[in-house]
């Protein structure tokens, strides 16, 4: 059995469209990140209008509103669907114990302390006293457990199960401190706590707009045409600028042109010849690195992946560049994390 120890993981990049030749926008619009933030967005586009020199004069007007694209979700529930473009949206909707960070690292999201007991399998969890959910109501222990009770009883259908699967029961010590306990030690990791989490109240099984306590709340959803965010003026860590409206195409080619009409003020573009339509359509975009990897592993019960001295002699004659260059005409980076 493949043990998938992470080793050399290389990530390719993915261009993404961050602002139509008359939209400003100041942080980048990182739909492809699995963390993604939008806190400091400001969004301007200008007129144009012939100046007394026979010159072009440019009027900057602050827009009150990011408008992207998506297609049409088949499935909205936080839970059960495995829509691409509604997995991305959750992560602003709904915050979760622990993220993953530009770089693919664990780290702490409404977790304000915690320490792991491997001999027993065991994580212990503080919460932070500033976490609210979109509604105005505390992010509390009981909404943790009660968002890994949906998830296992969602059971396969859920892309979370793989994680949920894992625990065995949380045990709540107070409203603010509670312990996950796992079914063996070996489970007892960080990665399996990325899970969302609802509230606890005011949830039906099958729900498709959940309360979550992210950046923003769903607040509008007309079938076919656009899904609404609304900010979440409850978040704990800073309040987003401005309003999302998801206009929902059936074609992802017609984009660019409605960035041409200021329908649309980014997205995201996978296709090898990105660049070439941006530059066509006289679009400024960004390079970002995805979520998508490659990596190195070891089978443990082999007697030479055994030895950790193997491993390592095996990781280091890897020439991740060489890779990069020769696999990947350059379009990846490394993000390293070694565990022998």
């Amino acid at each position: 059995m493949l043990n998938t120890k992470k080793n050399k993981k290389i990530r390719r990049n993915r261009i993404i469209y961050l602002i139509q030749e008359n939209f400003l926008v100041s942080v980048i619009i990182a739909v492809a990140i699995i963390s993604m933030v939008i806190s400091g967005i400001v969004a301007t586009e200008h007129s144009r209008e012939r100046g007394k020199d026979g010159g072009t004069k440019t009027t900057l007007v602050k827009a009150d509103t990011i408008n992207l694209a998506m297609f049409e979700p088949r499935n909205f529930n936080v839970y059960e669907s495995i829509d691409e473009d509604i997995f991305y949206i959750n992560q602003l909707v709904y915050s979760s114990l622990f993220k993953l960070d530009k770089n693919l690292n664990i780290t702490p999201d409404v977790v304000s302390k915690y320490s792991v007991d491997t001999s027993n399998g065991e994580v212990n969890i503080s919460l932070k006293d500033n976490v609210k959910f979109s509604d105005g109501s505390d992010l509390e222990s009981s909404d943790v457990k009660a968002s890994v009770d949906r998830i296992i009883a969602a059971e396969s259908r859920s892309p979370y199960f793989v994680y949920a699967s894992k625990i065995n029961h949380i045990q709540i010590n107070d409203s603010k401190n509670f312990t996950v306990v796992f079914n063996s030690a070996s489970d007892a990791a960080l990665d399996n706590l990325i899970f969302p989490i609802t509230s606890a109240g005011e949830y039906k099984k099958g729900e498709s707009f959940a309360i979550g306590s992210g950046p923003y709340a769903y607040s509008g959803h007309e079938s076919g045409k656009t899904l609404k965010l609304a900010v979440n003026k409850y978040y704990y860590d800073g309040i987003a600028k401005l309003p999302i409206v998801f206009n929902i195409v059936k074609d992802r080619s017609v984009i660019p042109g409605l960035m041409t009409m200021d329908v649309v003020t980014a997205y995201l573009n996978k296709t090898q010849d990105a660049d070439s339509i941006a530059q066509d359509k006289k679009l400024k975009y960004k390079k970002l690195a995805s979520g998508e990897l490659e990596y190195l592993g070891f089978n443990h019960e082999n007697k030479y992946c055994s030895n950790s001295k193997f491993r390592i002699a095996i990781s280091k004659a890897i020439d991740s560049s060489k890779i990069i260059k020769y696999n990947y005409a350059g379009a990846a980076v490394t993000s390293d994390s070694i565990y022998y």
